[in-house]
């Protein structure tokens, strides 16, 4: 098929496949692509409700990869899924479907499963709906279905707990409310057993594993249309809250959205659960009582701009209409029409579910950065058990340790290696890495640095020892060999490095403990000659290319290829001292890690052979070209579009991030380099860079570097709030209230003293998302709030801790204990 961009809108049109006209059985062992039922048409034939017990399909496709081909042959899109669950890799998974099979072969040749993509057009019209049965946990899905109406015959998968997946197609494209299906318990859980699979939903595709079990094959018919009952069942979604509460896109209502939109939702950051964040400010917007259309244009023009990266228009009406469809409130019922509809409170929202051990910690004011670790299984292999094994041993951070480990390898390949990012122009990314890893002392910087680098320096020392041992056999008139290559150096002067790199043109890796002082003396300009031109220096050192030292006395040294990577460590209290300084950007030229704190190491045996092996193997290779395949050629250039995207979104707000994310191009095809290598030496060499690669990096910016260097760059900025927000969480623990207002705010805490009702709704806000208060009223009018019960028990130890520390400052101060402070 023709290779499609996972970034096409996923339910977009496809043309169809030219129909299989070869003589095929009504139950085929292959998935044909038999003609399927014409929608509208009759079905004849249907399977009672008590021959519901299937049985495997006693032939077929083989293997996983058979079973995803098979289910493209049928018109289905497929995604990635991590192995052995049923978690799609991608957040932004409906970016991901595709119907190509050669980009479903390296998938699964890379170790990952696949699922199936609900809602999009099948090839003989309709769309794509996937009954899920379930029959666990007291739950009967099949029985359930069975109330309702006859089954036609259909193709049906079952999965490893017994249940079933029944796929249809329907004129009309469904999402994933179960409508009427919906049976509620006392406790106001579905207890149906029934869920629908159809636009922005998916299931895991047969022949995958879960728990050593498979998903298999029982009924191997063609997708059939969706029975009337179904459908029917299906749109009583909307009916069981009796339409909207008021006339929709009311003026008052428009106005209070654009507040809302403007000032409390939350803005949407991909890689930290950007989709979910989207569909709740949907929600949020169509619950107040705008339609889709102008939910969609209001967001677009007051909150979109701010989202890292912004969505595009068509994204945000697809997300807006399934939250019109499917919100399970009423449609206005959050509005100020609605409230004047009836001023005596007419309009209730659903009260929120008392916080529980089962959902999860309660957002932490006090906790310095909160970012995502590095999901497993990203990095090159050998990379990837390194730092998982070392994490353990060492009791240190296992992000921070394979990070670390593809700094190394980029100080062991020959920095005059490249890749090529486009087939035209110049441009090329070399293997150099600048990366910084922050936290506290007591997160094993040092050490994770130093069991990263320790096979490169072992391997310098080994070559130095044998040159040296090799020049002591020599005699007087003898000629020594040159001097082995440098791979990596401490922290040299300008000149001392110029110096090594002047005999030598594959680069060197530096590495520095503490980066704070030097990154600060280098964003700097001083009024004398020396800090100018060492700032130059280390910018040339980043681009790479031929560079000159001029010295007063001692002549010039030429280097012929200043390409230097950096690995150091940076504490986070120390990064208030860089706020502001952004000039020429060399602190953006940093790829930052947050380091975990360091945990009790556990005596384990461990293996380092596989990724000593690797920088060893890195470190003899000579200089080569390489260059990306046509389909990873548009994954880059996806990528790029993205980066400018988000570079425009973040300049006004976030400059020092902003220059991060402009130097992203180049790091990108770095990354796809150091990936390629490290895959080359452990399976064969291939002159271009496949998509597989490039997606694999493309994942670990979106669900790693980019939170991170989000969270980095901002850090100092925020300093501010940080501090303004730990005041009033101290004020909620302290109070000894569980009801505030807004009064009692002004009052006791100092930094909100000025503040009026609406402003101090605002400060309260990130107390509210974070599952500390709920407001009485959801609206700008609010004045109280209550705390919620999970608040005290989870932060007992720091309001004993806050508590002391307010009492010993008044007793210094010689007066009364103070609420806040």
């Amino acid at each position: 098929m023709a290779d499609r961009d996972p970034f096409d809108s996923w339910f977009g049109e496809r043309k169809a496949p030219e129909p299989d006209t070869s003589p095929s059985e009504p139950m085929s062992s292959h998935y044909s692509a038999a003609a399927p039922r014409r929608l509208g048409g009759r079905i004849e034939q249907s399977t009672p409700a008590e021959d519901w017990d299937d049985e495997p399909a006693t032939s077929g496709p083989v293997t996983m990869l058979d079973h995803a081909l098979a289910m493209i042959g049928r018109g289905c899109k497929v995604i990635r899924v991590q192995a052995n669950t049923r978690r799609p890799v991608d957040e932004r998974w409906q970016n991901d479907a595709t119907d190509d099979a050669a980009k479903v072969k390296a998938w699964v040749d890379a170790g990952y499963s696949y699922g199936i993509s609900g809602g999009h057009p099948l090839p003989a019209g309709g769309h794509l709906l996937i009954v899920d049965l379930d029959v666990k946990d007291g739950k009967d899905g099949v029985a359930e279905l069975a109330k309702y109406g006859t089954r036609p015959e259909t193709f049906t998968v079952r999965s490893p707990s017994g249940g079933l997946h029944l796929y249809f197609s329907t004129w009309q494209a469904h999402g994933c409310s179960p409508g009427g299906f919906r049976r509620l318990d006392e406790s106001g859980q579905d207890v149906s057993g029934i869920d629908i699979r159809g636009r922005g939903g998916q299931c895991v595709g047969p022949g995958c594993m879960r728990d050593g079990k498979s998903y298999e094959v029982v009924c191997d018919a063609p997708i059939a249309e969706a029975p009337a009952w179904l459908v029917n069942r299906l749109q009583t979604a909307r009916e069981r809250e009796g339409g909207p509460a008021v006339s929709i896109d009311d003026p008052d209502d428009i106005v209070f959205a654009i507040h809302y939109l403007q000032k409390d939702a939350p803005i949407a950051v991909e890689g930290r659960g950007g989709n979910n964040t989207t569909y709740a400010v949907a929600a949020r917007v169509v619950e107040i009582g705008v339609s889709a259309e102008r939910a969609a244009d209001l967001m677009a023009e007051h909150w979109n701009e701010r989202c890292l990266p912004p969505w595009t228009r068509e994204e945000l009406l697809t997300l807006c209409t399934n939250a019109q469809n499917y919100v399970q409130t009423r449609q206005g019922s959050g509005g100020v029409a609605a409230a004047a509809a009836d001023w005596q409170g007419a309009v209730v929202l659903p009260p929120s579910p008392p916080p529980s051990s089962a959902a999860g910690p309660i957002f932490d004011p006090w906790r310095e950065v909160i970012v995502p670790a590095l999901p497993q299984g990203l990095l090159p292999g050998s990379i990837d058990r390194f730092a998982s094994e070392q994490s353990t041993t060492m009791g240190a951070c296992r992000s921070a340790i394979g990070l670390a480990a593809l700094a190394a390898l980029s100080g062991a390949v020959n920095h005059a290696t490249s890749l090529r990012m486009m087939r035209n122009g110049g441009w090329s990314a070399s293997p150099r890495l600048w990366l910084l890893l922050a936290g506290p002392p007591s997160s094993k910087k040092t050490p994770i640095i130093g069991e990263a680098l320790r096979p490169l320096e072992k391997l310098q020392a080994q070559r130095w020892r044998a040159w040296k041992e090799h020049c002591d056999f020599l005699g007087e008139d003898d000629q020594k060999p040159p001097q082995p290559a440098r791979l990596v150096a401490g922290d040299v002067t300008m000149e001392a490095l110029a110096g090594i790199l002047a005999g030598q043109d594959r680069g060197v890796l530096v590495k520095r403990d503490e980066l704070a002082g030097w990154i600060g003396s280098m964003e700097k300009y001083g009024s004398g000659r020396g800090p100018m031109a060492d700032r130059a220096f280390w910018l040339e050192a980043f681009n790479g290319g031929p560079y000159t030292v001029d010295r007063v006395t001692r002549g010039s040294i030429v280097v012929p290829n200043l390409s230097v990577s950096i690995i150091g460590g940076i504490q986070p209290d120390r990064l208030t001292e860089l706020q502001g300084l952004q000039s020429d950007g060399l602190l953006q030229r940093f790829l930052p890690v947050f380091v975990e704190p360091g945990r009790v190491a556990e005596d384990r045996p461990v293996s380092n052979a596989g990724y000593s092996a690797l920088i060893e193997s890195a470190a003899g290779l000579d200089a080569m070209r390489f260059e990306f395949d046509d389909a990873a050629l548009k994954i880059a250039a996806r990528f790029r579009q993205r980066t400018h995207d988000l570079q425009m979104a973040a300049e006004t707000t976030r400059p020092g991030f902003a220059q991060f994310v402009g130097k992203l191009d180049g790091l990108f095809g770095t990354l796809s380099l150091l990936f390629h290598v490290a895959e080359g030496l452990e399976h064969w060499f291939s002159e271009r860079v496949i998509s597989e690669t490039a997606e694999r990096v493309e994942t670990l910016f979106s669900e790693f570097i980019l939170p991170h260097a989000f969270e980095f760059y901002g850090f100092a900025d925020q300093a501010a709030g940080t501090d303004k927000l730990r005041k009033i969480a101290s004020w909620v623990l302290t109070s000894g209230r569980e009801r505030l207002t807004t009064r009692d705010a002004m009052r006791e805490v100092s930094c909100l003293r000025d503040l009026d009702a609406f402003r101090i709704g605002r400060e309260l806000g990130p107390l509210v998302a974070g599952g500390w208060l709920e407001p009485d009223n959801h609206g700008p009018e609010n004045r109280t709030w209550k705390v919620l019960p999970g608040v005290l028990p989870q932060f007992a130890e720091r309001r004993a801790a806050e508590e002391r520390r307010k009492q010993e400052l008044a007793r210094l101060m010689n007066g009364p204990r103070r609420a806040s402070g």
